[in-house]
């Protein structure tokens, strides 16, 4: 069963429930979804449910699995402002504890309770079950999550009196929001004030450096013609007699030079060293 790009708000309850009494539930991919305004998603004895880059945002609570349930998934999903936790781990209803469960890359932040709340007694994690595997989250700041109350961050509380969670290492960045645009690198417009000229590029580079030496100079822009050359094997008098061409622009009026300006390096970036 795949739910899929759908809006859910305004319900009294919650917005989604995945029981599994009468009938199994399994095999559910929940994905890009926005519940927002609304009663969150309910899982009771389910297996094999992915929720997958959904929005889960001021709702009564985010995600509750509430006892029975075994390998879900909750990834790429922003679960933010609930008024109880991101997500609660259970036992109600069945005597069965959840296993399994894996929730990774979400941006869980500004829950009212906490980001993960794991009842006691709630999960499973007896061979060959598995810890609740919580690794690589934000939780709301770059130091983590506070677990317990003792840190290591400052960031949502994860409440698990059991200790059944794993959740280092965790992420410093919201993986869900876009980052700030880079601020492009302002460059230097080559003046007469900022570029140095001299005979060899070694020079230039000294120059330029410390800011001594010669500045460039700026001459006007002239138009460039094509070399002007008397054809050799003149064979008509009357051409024999033109004068030959005269040069406007030789190699006396003007030289090759080198110039180098200093430009602002990207901060990112360290200088190469010639070996």
């Amino acid at each position: 069963m795949h739910i899929d790009n759908n809006k859910f708000t305004n319900h009294q309850n919650a917005a989604m429930l995945l029981i599994g009494a009468s009938f199994p539930v399994f095999n559910v991919l929940v994905s890009n979804n926005a519940i927002t305004f609304d009663g969150g998603i309910y899982v009771l004895t389910a297996e094999n449910v992915c929720f997958l880059e959904n929005t889960i945002s001021n709702n009564l609570f985010g995600i509750i699995l509430a006892g029975g349930n075994d390998r879900i998934t909750v990834v790429n999903n922003i679960l933010s402002e609930n008024g109880d936790s991101g997500i609660e781990v259970r036992l109600e209803f069945v005597v069965t504890p959840n296993s399994n469960v894996r929730i990774k890359h979400n941006s869980i932040m500004g829950n009212l309770l906490a980001g993960l709340n794991v009842e006691a007694g709630s999960y499973n994690q007896t061979l060959p079950n598995l810890k609740l595997d919580a690794t690589n989250n934000w939780w709301g700041d770059p130091s983590g999550p506070s677990v317990n109350g003792g840190g290591p961050g400052t960031g949502q509380a994860i409440i698990d009196p059991d200790n059944v969670t794993i959740y280092m290492p965790f992420l410093t960045e919201d993986p869900l929001i876009a980052p700030s645009p880079l601020i492009p690198v302002q460059r230097l417009v080559s003046t007469t004030t900022n570029v140095f000229v001299a005979s060899d590029r070694f020079a230039a580079v000294a120059a330029a450096t410390t800011g001594i030496g010669t500045l460039a100079v700026q001459v006007p822009q002239y138009y460039t013609w094509p070399r002007l050359q008397k054809f050799v094997n003149d064979n008509n008098p009357a051409f024999g007699t033109v004068p030959d061409p005269v040069p406007i622009w030789n190699s006396t009026t003007a030289h090759r030079q080198y110039s180098v300006s200093l430009r602002p390096r990207p901060p990112s970036r360290l200088p190469k060293t010639d070996n």
